[in-house]
């Protein structure tokens, strides 16, 4: 089964190891701020996804961040060259309308070359992120940000090795953001109240109404 783990420095190039490898994982480790793969690397990927749905790829990156690919997404890849990166954009550089947005989240352009789209593939993304003290990492979620609005939110799991992990079809611009989680029990003992309250306001409107009638 296709799979390698080899750190990369100045040759982008990936070797794919035979069939008698023990993992499906193919890793690529690069000590930079961008994995650069060759075209012919890609091919070599995507034909190694291609005969065995089992392989995956992962991508390491020197500022701590981690995307593995799935076998879907793998297949779904073009065979040119393509570097992944994943930017921390400073607040100043955000247009007026992100920034009143995000707030203080932290925003990842992250792109893979021409493949921005998965298809039925998934992408699953780990980046660094520091939660502030006080807060709870309960209330941390991820925004996917397009032309200066939230297209979409969805859940992240926060690592106390200070990393946030989420999974995405596609690569585009995406902001940690965080919102106070709200106490749960509060929530079910508002509703426990609210539903008594209607019961009770029943049962004294039945026995009005009956005794209204002459019943009692």
């Amino acid at each position: 089964m296709p799979a390698h783990d080899v750190t990369l420095v100045a040759t982008w190039d990936v070797v794919i190891p035979d069939a008698d490898s023990e993992t499906d994982i193919i890793s690529v480790n690069v000590d930079a701020d961008g994995a650069p793969i060759s075209s012919d690397s890609m091919q070599a990927i995507v034909s190694s996804a291609e005969s065995d749905e089992n392989v995956t790829l992962e991508v390491s990156i020197g500022s701590g961040i981690t995307v593995v690919f799935d076998n879907a997404a793998i297949r779904n890849f073009g065979t040119g060259a393509a570097e992944l990166t994943a930017d921390e954009i400073p607040t100043d550089e955000l247009t007026d309308a992100v920034r009143n947005i995000v707030g203080d989240g932290t925003v990842y352009s992250i792109s893979f070359g021409s493949n921005t789209n998965f298809g039925e593939g998934t992408a699953t993304v780990t980046l660094p992120y520091a939660l502030a003290d006080g807060r709870d990492a309960a209330g941390l979620y991820i925004a996917y940000i397009y032309d200066g609005q939230v297209a979409e939110t969805f859940d992240c799991d926060y690592s106390d090795d200070g990393t946030v992990t989420f999974t995405t079809g596609h690569f585009s611009t995406y902001a940690i953001m965080y919102e106070e989680p709200s106490d749960d029990n509060d929530d079910e003992f508002i509703f426990a109240l609210i539903v008594a309250v209607v019961i009770v306001i029943a049962v004294f409107g039945a026995v009005f109404l009956a005794q209204r009638s002459g019943k009692y």
